[in-house]
């Protein structure tokens, strides 16, 4: 799904993002904060694929892609396939993420895990798989 954001010449304001969210803003708001904790750079980028698309960077590295959507963010990030099997063992994350985990398709060589935010149980788990992204080199 595109970002609501589609315009080229229109970049997301603080204003727009709360609109577009509404209920799901405060998770957003967590969200960006936990990415900032972790030391990433956040910068707005448009894309002609995806519309505006958030790219959260660290130490020249991506760390996160996030989309805004009507009534959700989504976040994705990216991991080598070799780490599968110990994101799908991670206790640490619900046991349908795992799952979801096992079976995702690969893209390239990487491994997608996209989460939609809503509300602070889903930044706990977008936090939990931005750790993992940390700690798996």
């Amino acid at each position: 799904m595109a970002s609501v954001f589609s315009d080229p010449s229109v970049e997301p304001t603080t204003s727009c993002i709360s609109d577009a969210l509404g209920a799901a803003r405060e998770a957003w708001a967590e969200l960006t904060g936990v990415l900032v904790n972790l030391g990433a750079k956040i910068e707005w980028r448009y894309y002609r694929d995806g519309g505006w698309l958030v790219k959260a960077s660290k130490g020249g590295k991506t760390v996160a892609w996030l989309q805004v959507n009507a009534g959700y963010a989504r976040i994705t990030c990216y991991f080598a396939e070799r780490h599968r099997e110990t994101l799908a063992k991670a206790t640490d994350i619900p046991a349908e993420l795992r799952e979801q985990i096992s079976s995702q398709q690969v893209t390239g060589k990487l491994l997608p895990i996209t989460l939609q935010i809503r509300d602070h149980p889903d930044v706990v788990i977008a936090a939990t798989v931005l750790n993992l992204k940390q700690s798996l080199k």
